[in-house]
């Protein structure tokens, strides 16, 4: 906010920032009463006394604890407190030489400068034991360029946690620059990781088999052929012997399914089945033909190999 120049020794009201006349006893802005005790409660030396601010109102100078809470309230919010203690104190600064009086109030008016930097210090520190719970490093670090040791708790809001004529530590970064060369090193690492993992979880497929003849392959009579029953074959945890309706017949296939199908869920269930191949007795019983299936090569799974669609049992695949 923009401060009118009154002349030299002039009073600033904390509750509105409006100039005060010296000698005046109320501000003409917003009507706070000067307490009579500010020059001495918040003297030259704080920042806070004749020149900088001598006026509150009635109860020892809340308007400050408000403005002090309000701004570090706000700094945890947007973020901006939470950046670096140089920069906070350097747009302040900045503020300053905005003002109508320009640069000449660093010197026309030096209390007015230590208020506005005490407040920055103030607002600091309180961000500091805020955030503290969440981000405790970067509160040690604030701490540390405040040159100050733990606050506890109980001391978030004070508006005196950094004591007058202290001496604050080295500034430095509070958060690092992220530059353009690191946001590219970091994509080219996750796609770099991105490309292990999928190189780590592919499989090896299978080369191509042996060259069949046409006439070899018409020699293969596969159909459409529906399930009809299923049960588990006895003293086995892999068999499962299938009656099976090829169009053709009723027949018995015994097949290496069970760890991945149960009987209940196969009936019904349209199938592509070899009918040709040579009987083969397994377990005792006689299979006649082969249920085509296909392996998931990268979790081993059988998938059944079925028509788009319910057919006719008997249609013949070529």
């Amino acid at each position: 906010m923009a401060k009118k120049r009154v002349g030299r020794g002039a009073f600033y009201c904390w509750h509105c920032g409006e100039a005060v006349e010296k000698g005046k006893k109320t501000c003409p802005t917003c009507g706070a009463r000067y307490n009579g005790t500010a020059s001495q409660k918040y003297g030259p030396g704080t920042g806070l006394g004749a020149g900088g601010i001598g006026w509150s109102d009635k109860a020892g100078h809340p308007a400050f604890k408000r403005y002090t809470k309000s701004y570090w309230l706000a700094a945890v919010v947007w973020c901006g407190g939470l950046s670096i203690l140089v920069p906070a104190l350097m747009l302040l600064t900045d503020d300053i030489e905005a003002d109508a009086e320009g640069r000449r109030i660093v010197k026309s008016d030096p209390e007015r400068v230590k208020t506005i930097l005490n407040v920055a210090l103030q607002i600091t520190a309180n961000t500091a034991v805020a955030i503290e719970p969440f981000m405790p490093f970067t509160a040690e670090k604030m701490l540390r360029m405040l040159d100050m040791g733990h606050i506890g708790w109980g001391r978030l809001g004070a508006d005196d946690i950094v004591a007058a004529g202290h001496k604050t530590g080295t500034p430095e970064l509070l958060f690092d620059k992220i530059e353009d060369e690191q946001i590219e090193w970091q994509l080219q690492k996750l796609a770099d990781s991105k490309a292990a993992n999928q190189a780590a979880q592919a499989v090896e497929v299978a080369p191509q088999g042996e060259e069949v003849t046409f006439e070899e392959f018409g020699r293969m009579d596969i159909r459409v052929s529906t399930i009809l029953e299923a049960e588990k074959v006895a003293k086995t945890k892999k068999l499962l012997k299938l009656t099976i309706d090829t169009g053709i017949d009723r027949r018995v296939i015994v097949s290496g399914i069970a760890e991945f199908f149960t009987p209940e869920e196969l009936i019904g269930r349209q199938v592509l089945v070899l009918v040709n191949l040579a009987p083969r007795e397994l377990k005792g019983i006689v299979s006649q033909g082969m249920i085509l299936m296909g392996e998931d090569l990268a979790t081993g799974r059988l998938a059944l190999l079925t028509p788009d669609g319910k057919v006719t049992s008997g249609t013949k695949i070529s």
